[in-house]
C-alpha cells in the first residue's frame, strides 16, 4: 500500500512540473536540415536550414548561429543572426564546400542555434525558459573508384604487353640458337 502512494506522489509531481515547464517556456524552436550530405571533393552544397519558433506562448526571439566544429567547410551568407517572429518559419541559407584535396572520408559539423533575445511573456511572475539546439551533421565524401579502376586495368594491360614482348624474343632467341 505504501508503494502506490508513492507511486501516486510521483507521477503527480511529474505532470506538475510538465506542466509548470510548459507554463514557463517563451522561446522554443526547432531546426531542420539533414543529418548527411554527400559531395565530391571541391564540390559546394548550397542548401537551408529550416528554423521555426513553434512552442506556445513563444514570442519574438533573435538567434545566433555558432559553428562549434567545420568552421571551414560551412558559411552562412545571410549571417549568423535570425530575427524569428511568433510563429515564423525562416529559411536560412547555407553554403558548405569541402576540401578538393583532402584525406578525410566524411567531415562532421555542429552547429549550436541559441537564442539571445526574447521578448517578455508579458506576465509578471513568470520564469522564462530559453533552449538553445544543437544540431551535428556529417559531410561524406564521394570518392570516385573508376578512376582507380581504369589505372589499374590500363597497368595490366601494359605489363601484359610487355610480358608478351619478352616470352617473344626469348622465344625468337631459343629458335635461332637451333
Amino acid at each position: 500500500m505504501a508503494t502506490n502512494s508513492i507511486l501516486t506522489k510521483t507521477v503527480i509531481s511529474a505532470v506538475f512540473f510538465c506542466i509548470l515547464a510548459g507554463a514557463f517556456a517563451s522561446a522554443a524552436f526547432g531546426v531542420g536540415f539533414p543529418y548527411k550530405i554527400s559531395l565530391h571533393p571541391g564540390e559546394t552544397y548550397e542548401g537551408s536550414f529550416s528554423i521555426q519558433n513553434v512552442l506556445e506562448p513563444t514570442e519574438d526571439t533573435t538567434i545566433s548561429i555558432v559553428v562549434e566544429k567545420g568552421q571551414e567547410y560551412i558559411q552562412f551568407p545571410e549571417g549568423t543572426t535570425i530575427q524569428l517572429s511568433k510563429g515564423e518559419t525562416k529559411n536560412i541559407p547555407v553554403k558548405i564546400t569541402i576540401p578538393e584535396r583532402g584525406d578525410a572520408d566524411k567531415y562532421n559539423v555542429q552547429i549550436l542555434f541559441q537564442p539571445t533575445s526574447a521578448a517578455a511573456a508579458g506576465q509578471e511572475g513568470t520564469i522564462e525558459l530559453v533552449l538553445a539546439l544543437k544540431k551535428s551533421f556529417d559531410i561524406e565524401v564521394i570518392r570516385d573508384k573508376s578512376n582507380k579502376a581504369v589505372y589499374t586495368s590500363i597497368a595490366l594491360v601494359l605489363i601484359a604487353v610487355i610480358l608478351i614482348i619478352i616470352l617473344m624474343r626469348v622465344l625468337k632467341n631459343s629458335k635461332k640458337k637451333r
